[in-house]
């Protein structure tokens, strides 16, 4: 399941060179709102293989979870399989295929 906040305006985005972010709030997520993603796809009846993310705005980068249709980069398994197998490592848990 993958789980999405959008663009939240929090400080890494607040430090691009041109502060390209705030000057378009209307477009993004306050860092609130751009959390609910995670607890919904975490705790709501979503089927699994599921994208949750902003249902609103341009491109949908704003806006309350959702579940939502993946991009391509959401649906590339070789992609995925790496995702995983980094994840793991990086938290030393064993990968079951």
């Amino acid at each position: 399941m993958l789980a999405s906040p959008g663009i939240a305006r929090t400080s890494p985005t607040a430090q691009s060179r041109s502060n390209v972010i705030n000057r378009f709030a209307f477009l993004t997520n306050d860092p609130e709102r751009g959390a609910l993603s995670l607890p919904y796809a975490a705790t709501e009846d979503v089927p699994g293989n599921s994208y949750v993310g902003p249902d609103d705005g341009l491109g949908g980068f704003r806006g309350s979870p959702a579940i939502r249709r993946p991009g391509k980069a959401g649906l590339d398994h070789a992609l995925a399989g790496r995702l995983r197998d980094a994840t793991a490592e990086l938290v030393g848990a064993a990968v079951t295929r």
